[in-house]
């Protein structure tokens, strides 16, 4: 009896333990370029549940800021458009911040550290035009599983 409440307690312990550890992310689409009035494009939304589902998946407390849709894509790295949803992101205790701008063809993923405003990552997706709809969103999970692996967060 004793022995199955030691390791009843060390499994708790542990699985606290690695769960604190978690890095909270919170991430911005922006689209860019043609004009949708009110809705934004499927390709815009694939991102935004790709990013959500993967980095859920793999263990990271995530939020997002609405998509947002400018007329053309910001020169700076760290558009003007963004800084709000990033100082929300900010004084809500998230580590890092994702912009994900999306183009007709082209995806630029940004990931920048909250704590010095320090871009980590600059990554540019090209969408695959002869995949289909699902196939598609599996490359964008890919695109997505294989930065965060490489940046070790």
């Amino acid at each position: 009896m004793i022995k199955k409440s030691i390791t009843w307690g060390l499994i708790l312990f542990f699985s606290v333990i690695f769960s604190v550890n978690a890095a909270n992310v919170s991430f911005l689409v922006i689209e860019t370029g043609h004009k949708t009035g009110n809705k934004f494009s499927e390709y815009s939304m694939m991102w935004e549940n790709g990013l959500l589902d993967v980095f859920y998946d793999m263990g990271y407390i995530v939020s997002n800021a609405p998509i947002l849709h400018i007329p053309v894509k910001p020169e700076k790295s760290f558009p003007d458009e963004a800084k709000t949803d990033f100082e929300i992101a900010k004084s809500g205790g998230m580590n890092y911040f994702l912009i994900a701008i999306v183009e007709q063809q082209n995806v630029s993923l940004r990931m920048f550290d909250i704590s010095n405003e320090k871009m980590l990552l600059e990554q540019v997706y090209t969408k695959d035009s002869s995949s289909t709809q699902r196939q598609e969103l599996e490359n964008i999970k890919n695109t997505i599983m294989n930065m965060i692996t490489g940046l070790k967060l």
